[in-house]
């Protein structure tokens, strides 16, 4: 999944999970949502709960991994009820003091918690850094869009709709944009399964190979020669890549040579299994922390294969 169809979905996502939690809403107690400031708290806190379930199952819809999405879909539905409480009661007080200015404050508050959903399930600081800062934007622009669509529909069910699917969509995008934006390592697929494929790297171990449990799946022409779980990419603590066959029996290719032990990754660097070609790459910041592990590795490597031959010469 390349990084512009990776935002794409990220805005359907979140409009269409916003639009099934409205429907629902509407459904269970939009009869009555004028009679009481409770009901529009609990309508928003429905919306919100798809919501943070249609984002934290982001990722396995895209991979088509149900197993994936089965153990995102429960923590993002509480958290998102409770981003949706919390932002909507803290809105509808600031709303009273307010005015308008506090329901975009309270819908950019509920953007914030959702787009922390992600980042909490994966148990990644960057991702929930990088949901809360989309979240946020999201939120203020799906909030200040809220009420014009509002008056503009006329009709209070339908503005309802508008509203809460606008906001949805605000939200995943925002969210999907600052992830790619802030990303620090990605991986691409150059050759092999589905070629232009691209993976972002967090600070949880990418397995690669043909199983559904690998985060980076090959299958079809690119199996030829892949374990299930063939090889493994883990994030050091100070930030580096390293790169570790899984005891393949075809084994794991570095920019053309064989690896035997687990090795730092470097921007540029070109994984090859099987029929598969992936390059690793980083943002500017990281490569240049990269330049001096690549000396480093290349320093190992000369220590490892020994001391080079003693030149010969003609003796006088």
């Amino acid at each position: 999944m390349s990084f512009l169809r990776l935002i794409y979905w990220s805005a359907i996502i979140g409009g269409w999970s916003a639009f099934v939690g409205w429907l629902i809403a509407e459904i269970l107690m939009g009869r009555w949502i004028h009679q009481s400031a409770m009901l529009a708290v609990l309508m928003a806190s429905l919306v919100a709960c798809f919501l943070g379930a249609g984002i934290a199952m982001l990722s396995g819809l895209l991979a088509f991994r149900w197993s994936m999405i089965l153990f995102r879909g429960g923590p993002g539905l509480v958290g998102g009820f409770i981003a949706g409480f919390l932002g909507s009661l803290l809105g509808n007080g600031l709303t009273y003091l307010m005015g308008s200015i506090g329901l975009i404050l309270g819908w950019m508050i509920l953007g914030l918690a959702i787009g922390a959903v992600e980042g909490i399930v994966d148990q990644s600081v960057r991702k929930i850094r990088n949901g809360l800062i989309g979240g946020a934007l999201g939120g203020l622009l799906g909030g200040l869009l809220f009420i014009p669509i509002s008056r503009i529909v006329g009709s209070p069910m339908s503005s309802r709709a508008f509203g809460f699917v606008i906001l949805g969509m605000f939200i995943g995008l925002f969210i999907g944009l600052v992830q790619v934006i802030l990303k620090d390592a990605w991986l691409t697929v150059q050759e092999g399964f589905r070629p232009g494929r691209q993976l972002i790297l967090g600070t949880k171990d990418v397995a690669m190979g043909t199983s559904e449990k690998a985060d980076l799946i090959f299958i079809a022409m690119g199996a030829k020669g892949v374990e299930p779980l063939h090889l493994r990419i883990r994030k050091e603590k100070d930030g580096s890549f390293t790169l570790e066959d899984n005891q393949s029996r075809t084994g794991t290719m570095l920019n053309g040579e064989r690896i035997t032990q687990p090795t730092t990754l470097t921007n540029g660097d070109v994984i090859q299994f099987g029929v598969n070609k992936v390059q690793f790459r980083e943002t500017y910041r990281q490569a240049t922390a990269g330049d001096s592990r690549r000396s480093r590795r290349d320093v190992s490597q000369a220590t490892a294969a020994g001391p080079p031959p003693l030149p010969t010469g003609s003796r006088s």
